[in-house]
C-alpha cells in the first residue's frame, strides 16, 4: 500500500460496504484510486489484488467489474504477471 500511496501517488481506501463478492476497483479520473474490498473472503488475497489495481492505474485500463468468470481479457492477464512481479521484488528486498 505504502508503493501505491507513496511511490506511485495512488489513492488507497479500504471499504467495508460492499458485497463480499465485489471485487477490488481502480480508477484513472478524476484522481487515481483503488478501492480494495475489506470483506473480500479470502484475506490472503489483498496484496495480490493490490498489485493487480496498481497495473490498472499505471496503464490506465477503464474500470469494470468482472463477476462473470466466462470473460476474458488479456489485460486481466497483464495485470496478474504485473502483480507477482511485483510482489517478488517486495519479498525480495524484505
Amino acid at each position: 500500500m505504502n508503493y501505491a500511496m507513496f511511490d506511485c501517488h495512488i489513492g488507497v481506501e479500504f471499504t467495508n460496504k460492499l458485497p463480499s463478492y465485489a471485487p477490488s476497483v481502480s480508477y484513472n479520473r478524476p484522481g487515481k484510486l483503488i478501492i480494495m474490498n475489506s470483506k473480500w473472503p479470502q484475506p490472503t488475497q489483498m496484496p495480490f489484488l493490490l498489485a493487480h489495481e496498481i497495473h490498472h492505474v499505471f496503464h490506465e485500463e477503464k474500470s469494470y467489474f468482472n463477476l462473470n468468470n466466462k470473460t476474458k481479457n488479456s489485460g486481466e492477464a497483464q495485470a496478474n504477471t504485473f502483480a507477482i512481479k511485483l510482489l517478488q521484488r517486495y519479498y525480495i528486498e524484505n
